[in-house]
């Protein structure tokens, strides 16, 4: 079997967004032939196609484990002057879309395939990517998977050192908890994160990403056990002290996404103030049925 190169261009991204760095990966055979996993930003584009030239590889495709904008307005300048499709999620395709006519970008002039579903399989040469459908996230992500070597490129839902946006209107707690697990089941030796680190043996790494999604769940039940709380207090609550005013609109949608989880549950019953019509959250005794 050929040797197969895995290059980490982790691209700035801070004027954008609340991640300092983006990942994008290029994988690369000897012979030259070569995928994208990832595109950043629409400003990032020249240094991975700069990279990508000094490596003298032919990209086959730009793989994409989600649609959120630092991961994927790179794609399509990176499409046109590589001449190759763009791959996603069907489920990531609408949004997709929707993102690139918002910035201007005629989509009618992509290859778009929506296409990356778990029954499909990525052929580079005599090595094969396997997809791993990984909602959470986001409705469509998903993540790669080499069996031979036992990599995984995980997009957004494994950060070292982080924590993962799971709030409204993409995100999805239980879904994403689940998708930990799925990824735990392979044992992966390494994990190629959408931001951060290469991540050897990252078991341990999951589970500790599971457990602290658990104990914020059980930081919110007690808060709201007594009297029923706004999403605005339990925020504050939760927080107090951690992070700066500016952001707490970031952990409020984070929150939400963990109410929405015990609601589902019948864990948390969700009412309105009869005078202010705030919505409150309580905690129920015991699970509804």
């Amino acid at each position: 079997m050929t040797s197969l190169t895995v290059d980490q261009m982790a691209v700035n991204t801070q004027k954008h967004s609340l991640e300092q760095e983006v990942n994008a990966y290029l994988l690369t055979t000897a012979s030259g032939n070569a995928l994208l996993i990832d595109a950043g930003y629409e400003d990032t584009t020249t240094f991975i196609y700069e990279f990508t030239k000094h490596r003298e590889a032919t990209i086959q495709g730009i793989y994409l484990t989600h649609y959120h904008p630092d991961h994927s307005l790179g794609a399509p300048e990176l499409a046109q002057k590589f001449n190759c499709p763009i791959h996603c999620h069907p489920l990531e395709y609408p949004r997709l879309t929707s993102l690139y006519e918002q910035h201007g970008i005629p989509v009618q002039n992509l290859d778009i395939r929506a296409d990356l579903i778990p029954t499909s399989k990525i052929i580079l040469e005599d090595h094969t990517l396997d997809i791993v459908f990984t909602p959470g996230h986001t409705h469509g992500h998903i993540a790669l998977y080499d069996s031979l070597t036992q990599v995984l490129f995980t997009g957004d839902t494994v950060i070292p050192g982080g924590t993962v946006w799971i709030g409204p209107p993409d995100g999805h707690l239980a879904d994403y908890l689940q998708s930990l697990d799925a990824l735990c089941a392979f044992s992966p030796k390494l994990v190629y994160p959408g931001h951060g680190a290469v991540t050897h043996d990252p078991v341990p790494l999951m589970l500790r990403m599971k457990e602290r999604r658990l104990l914020r769940e059980q930081q919110i039940l007690h808060f709201i056990k007594q009297t029923p709380q706004s999403i605005e207090q339990i925020t504050k609550e939760l927080y107090r002290g951690s992070i700066r005013e500016d952001m707490l609109w970031v952990a409020k949608k984070t929150v939400q996404g963990h109410l929405q989880k015990l609601i589902d549950e019948r864990q948390v019953t969700l009412s309105y103030d009869s005078l202010t019509f705030n919505a409150l959250y309580r905690a129920n005794e015991r699970p509804e049925v």
